[in-house]
């Protein structure tokens, strides 16, 4: 009976996670301030959608794991 509600409560521990970490996306991707999420290697791994025009990029797919540098010195 234990595993049974600890393996529950797992459950909803995750979704709420889940739910937090979607509403902290959609801050940051729907705020009109320049965001951007590097690797420990300087690699992008994502940028809100006012940053992608600044850079005059469209998607994150024409970032993600490219180096800072490169959209830097481009």
């Amino acid at each position: 009976m234990r595993k049974i509600a600890t393996k529950k409560s797992k459950k909803t521990v995750n979704l709420r996670l889940k739910r937090q970490f979607n509403e902290c996306v959609n801050f940051f991707k729907d705020t009109p301030i320049a965001f951007y999420w590097l690797d420990r290697d300087g690699f992008f791994l994502g940028v809100n959608d006012f940053e992608l025009k600044i850079l005059g990029y469209k998607d994150l797919k024409d970032l993600f794991g490219r180096h800072s540098s490169e959209v830097a010195s481009a």
